[in-house]
């Protein structure tokens, strides 16, 4: 990865990695825009919130059992 920024994090994907058709997630950018960056998600807690112009508001979280 290239660092562009470490505050806000940027992280550039190296030229090489577009050789292929898919990119490896190890190698995808990063942009994060917030203030503090997480270094760890509590997974029983974590949702993904799907609002707005939906028909149907809805929630996702990710099972650890």
């Amino acid at each position: 990865m290239i660092l562009l920024t470490d505050r806000p994090v940027q992280l550039e994907t190296p030229r090489h990695y577009f050789r292929t058709a898919f990119t490896p997630n190890e190698a995808f950018y990063v942009r994060w825009h917030l203030d503090g960056i997480p270094n760890a998600v509590d997974l029983k807690n974590w949702k993904l919130q799907l609002e707005g112009s939906v028909n149907k508001p809805f929630s996702l979280g990710l099972s650890t059992s």
